[in-house]
């Protein structure tokens, strides 16, 4: 724990969470969630590592 960085508190409001999270399912004819009997929606989440995202998914 002696190796960690102390931030200062520009750092922290600068910082970035990771990336986004990519896309499940296509519109469309490439449609695999039909299989299942669901449809490709858009779903939109928010969590701490991200914040809002948006991506397609099952539903």
């Amino acid at each position: 724990m002696k190796k960690l960085k102390k931030l200062s508190r520009n750092e922290l409001k600068d910082l970035k969470g990771g990336t986004s999270y990519g896309d499940m399912c296509s519109l469309g004819n490439n449609d695999n969630c039909s299989q299942y009997g669901l449809e490709c929606g858009l779903y939109i989440g928010r969590d701490n590592a991200v914040g809002e995202w948006a991506a397609f998914r099952c539903m």
